[in-house]
C-alpha cells in the first residue's frame, strides 16, 4: 500500500522534501513508518519527542495503523506568541 508523507517547516529543511509517497506493508503503524523515515533521513531521529504525527489531518498515537492512501503529516512544534 502507499501513503503520502508531508514534511512541514524545519522538517522540510532537514529532509530536503516537501512531500513523498512511500510503499509500506499492510498493518504498518506510525511508529514503524517513522522508524523507516529515520533510516532515510537520520536527522529526524532527534526530533521525534517534539513532533506531532497526523493522519489525514488528525493527530494520532504511534500505534495508529495506516491504510492505503493515507496522508501522514510530520509537524514540528509551533512557536510564536
Amino acid at each position: 500500500m502507499q501513503v503520502d508523507i508531508l514534511f512541514f517547516a524545519s522538517l522540510r529543511l532537514l529532509s530536503g522534501e516537501r512531500k513523498i509517497r512511500v510503499s509500506i506493508p499492510e498493518g504498518t503503524t506510525l511508529q514503524q513508518l517513522f522508524a523507516s523515515l529515520v533510516g532515510r533521513y537520520p536527522a529526524l531521529a532527534d526530533r521525534r519527542p517534539q513532533l506531532v504525527l497526523a493522519v489525514n489531518g488528525t493527530g494520532c498515537g504511534d500505534d495508529q495503523q495506516l491504510h492505503d492512501g493515507d496522508e501522514v503529516a510530520l509537524l514540528p512544534p509551533v512557536s510564536g506568541g
